[in-house]
This record gives C-alpha cells, structure tokens and sequence, in this order.
C-alpha cells in the first residue's frame, strides 16, 4: 500500500499472491517435501527413522495404510488426567499432523514418526497431542481459564485471510467445491489444508475497510528481499518468483531445504544473508541458494546443530537477529 515507505523488507514465504491467500497452487511442492521426508527416513535408517522402510515409496505406504485403517477404525483415546479425557484418532487427524510435520520437518517429522508407531499399537494419544483438534477441545473445559483465548485460525488467521482479502473470497457451496477439489488434484493434503485456509471464507462475509489497495506491480523506495525454500508444503517457491517479478530490483534467495519458510531449518548462509541486507542494504545475488546445516532424521534432527553453529557464527548471526526479532 506504500511502496515508497520501504526501508528494507524481507518476505519470506510468500503466501499472497495477488490479492488472494491459500489458493490451490499453495500445495504444489506439498507431496515432494512429503517425498523429501521419506528419501530422509530411508537415507538416515532404522535406528534414527522409526518408521524406516526399505524405500521412501514404502515408508509412504507406510503413513498411507495408517490413515486408510483409522479411517475405517477409528481408535479411541482416554485419558483421565487429560482436558477431555475422551478423544479420537481418524484419518483427518493423522493428515492434519502429518500436513504440519512436513512444514517443520527438522523438528516434527521425527516427532511424527513417532506417533506413527504409537498408533500403529493402537495408542492414539501421541498423534493427538498438539493437534488442531486436541486446541479446540481444550476450548470445552476451563483447564485454560487464566490464559489468553488464542485459536489460531479461528481468531487469527480466518478475519485476515477471508477480511483482508483483495478479492471476494464468498462462495456458493458449488464454487467452493470445485476450488477444494482443484487443490485435491494437487494433493490428498488438501483435506486437511482446505479445511482451515479457503474453507472458512465461504461463509464469511465481513470485509475491513482498509483493504490493501495497493498493485503487486511496483518500484519499492527499497528492493525487497523475497526467501523461498526449494520444497515448501504451503508457500512454494513459485511464489517467490512471482511476488518477485512485479516488484523492481528484488532479488529472491532460494534456501534448499523442506518446511514452511526458510526458519523451518536453520542455514548459516540465509543468516548471513539477512545480515548483509538488514545491515548494509546489500542483497544476494540472483540465483543464490542457500544450503541448510539441519537433517530431518539423524543427529541433527530438530535444529541440535543450531546452538554450535551460532556459537561458530555469533558476530555474524546475532545482528540480524536482533534486528528482525527472530
């Protein structure tokens, strides 16, 4: 909306791309960051992947004849000193955790996997921990009364992703179908993706009055510095290089790793990236792409080599991220 008020601006995971948020495109990398995770599994072997095949096609099979069994069983969850105490594990929780870890793998693949096991033996209450659906069940006791009500997408994200979009995200239930179904063409993650991103926007009809009225097409007082890693479940690169094309002189870092932005998994080369743009206004060149020091299984599974490499790296490290409250 001021292009002219930019100092300097780093996007990283462009999730809006012309005015509107989570189109069908959104889950264009999400079956090979899936993939990435499976390759990881098998590379890294039975002793660091618990749910390690002999190739990543069968750990897929794998997850894949999970979510068919509990689709058709079900399997109940009790426990006593937990707020409910009753729970359920079908196949819309399964996808929604399995959609979450492939956009943390280096943190929540392992962590996945885990869960896989846990509900292979019939104990759900791994898989369930941490859902969507065990923080909306929360919201049915008072366990939580001192704190702040907070529930993402519903307080949060819905009024920015359906009111604060350019274009008029209000379906008939007939266009709404036919735009879930495009992103299940994509990918069978849509059935937890749909759900929590588009699907709340048919219904809603409130729209802020200072939508963003600005083009996605124009020379900013600063060029922008625009991130995308190679396989993001949710924002692909794509993205990136179209945000990138209508903005004049930005340049897009590409960050070769899986996950949702490039904070997903730690790399020393976009931190200093960041640092010489945030610091001294200079950007990558085009076409730099960054490796990340991270593993999805193995020992450096969940950020462990972060602490030593900013240990290696503090002077060039902690400027930029200070300055971008990271």
């Amino acid at each position: 909306m001021f292009p002219e008020n930019i100092g300097r601006l780093a996007i990283d995971g462009v999730e809006w791309y012309q005015g509107s948020y989570f189109t069908a495109g959104s889950l264009t990398d999400a079956d090979a960051a899936l993939d990435d995770i499976s390759a990881a599994c098998v590379a890294a072997g039975p002793s660091a992947c618990p749910i390690f095949e002999a190739t990543p096609a069968l750990v897929r099979a794998r997850v894949d004849r999970l979510i068919a069994s509990v689709h058709a069983a079900p399997v109940a969850i009790f426990n006593a000193s937990a707020a409910p105490p009753f729970a359920v594990a079908d196949s819309a929780l399964v996808v929604g955790q399995l959609l979450g870890a492939i956009g943390a793998p280096y943190g929540g693949a392992l962590q996945f996997a885990d869960a896989v096991v846990a509900l292979e033996s019939g104990d759900g209450a791994p898989m369930f921990a941490g859902s969507t659906q065990a923080l909306l069940a929360s919201l049915d006791t008072c366990a939580a009364a001192s704190a702040l009500f907070a529930v993402g997408f519903i307080d949060v994200e819905a009024p920015i992703i359906c009111g604060d979009s350019v274009v008029d995200t209000v379906k008939t239930l007939e266009e709404a179908r036919k735009e879930y179904e495009a992103m299940l063409e994509i990918s069978d993650l849509a059935t937890a993706w749909y759900p929590t991103t588009q699907g709340p926007c048919t219904g809603w009809t409130i729209r802020v009055k200072d939508r963003t009225n600005g083009s996605f097409e124009t020379n900013t007082s600063f060029p922008l510095l625009i991130i995308g890693n190679t396989h993001d479940p949710r924002t692909p690169i794509a993205n990136a290089h179209n945000m990138s094309s209508g903005f004049a002189g930005s340049v897009v870092l590409q960050q070769n790793s899986t996950g949702h932005t490039s904070q997903s998994g730690f790399s020393a080369c976009t931190a200093l990236a960041l640092n010489a743009y945030f610091n001294n206004g200079t950007l990558p060149a085009p076409g730099t792409v960054c490796q990340t020091e991270d593993e999805i299984f193995g020992s450096t599974a969940g950020g462990a080599l972060v602490a030593r490499v900013l240990d290696r790296r503090d002077a060039a490290w902690r400027p930029v991220s200070t300055r971008a409250g990271l």
